[in-house]
């Protein structure tokens, strides 16, 4: 498995799944990693809306200071941009949507509405992918911040979006 260490931290809010994925994502550049609520703010995260695919994008170009990740959605190719991404030690932030009665990451608990998440990618092999999880610990989620999950499931609960690397396409 190709896998990109990286530093994982509980997200602070019910709504700062995006902020802190992305700070889980940076933790493997070497800058200095800003705290939740300021890369909330570079985000442009709200409770009402939480944080848009644009927004990480944004947070994660002023921190790191150039346009190297690029938005892409689910009609791209997420396994390769994976792949590339890893090999080079960048993990991938993806949006994640999991609804009533359908497919769900390992260790989660039936949902009684729609949960649209933030989670980090950051290990990938022929069959699994290894997702770090700001979510992780809290009520109704994995309690590991780190699992894998069957590939087939994990394109099925990405309905919408996920960031690339630019360079890599």
């Amino acid at each position: 498995m190709s896998y990109v260490p990286t530093r994982w931290q509980q997200q602070a809010t019910g709504y700062f799944c995006g902020p802190a994925a992305a700070r889980i994502v940076l933790s493997a550049f070497d800058v200095p990693l800003p705290s939740q609520e300021k890369l909330a703010e570079l985000c442009d995260t709200s409770a009402e809306d939480g944080t848009s695919r644009y927004g990480v994008q944004r947070g994660l170009h002023q921190v790191l200071g150039n346009p190297l990740y690029t938005v892409r959605s689910t009609g791209d190719d997420l396994l390769a941009d994976a792949a590339k991404a890893l090999a080079i030690g960048r993990p991938l932030p993806v949006n994640i949507v999991v609804r009533p009665g359908g497919p769900r990451p390992p260790g989660w608990a039936p949902r009684t509405g729609i949960t649209d998440h933030w989670v980090a990618l950051v290990g990938i092999s022929a069959s699994r992918l290894l997702i770090c999880d700001p979510a992780s610990g809290r009520e109704g989620f994995n309690p590991r911040p780190v699992y894998a999950i069957p590939a087939p499931t994990f394109l099925e609960l990405v309905e919408k979006t996920y960031l690339a690397l630019a360079s890599l396409l």
